[in-house]
């Protein structure tokens, strides 16, 4: 039988610079505390590619960090056309299926 479990952490933070490294020192405290494993993927609104994100996290050396897909949706679709655009939504659309398949 195949079994598959997940663990879903979500924080909303409207801060950045060192409010950011408080919440963040604050998660891996809590997976420390918990005795639970780290997570291996965390999406993030921005900076998905950049160091300063990954020494938020360093700690979790198995981390995966990305960029939100709806996120990402939005930035590929600004590149090619506007949301007033007829297609816009059919674009969203297909490429939504195209990252989930």
């Amino acid at each position: 039988m195949f079994q598959l479990s997940l663990r879903v952490c979500v924080a909303v933070v409207v801060v950045e610079g060192a409010g950011l490294a408080n919440m963040a020192n604050g998660l891996v405290n809590r997976y420390e505390q918990s005795s639970q494993p780290p997570p291996v993927l965390l999406y993030v609104d921005c900076d998905c590619c950049s160091d300063a994100t990954r020494r938020l996290f360093q700690p979790w050396q198995d981390l995966q960090i990305r960029l939100d897909i709806w996120l990402f949706i939005r930035r590929f679709a600004s590149c090619c056309t506007n949301k007033s655009h007829p297609m816009y939504k059919l674009l969203v659309s297909k490429l939504s299926a195209c990252i989930i398949q």
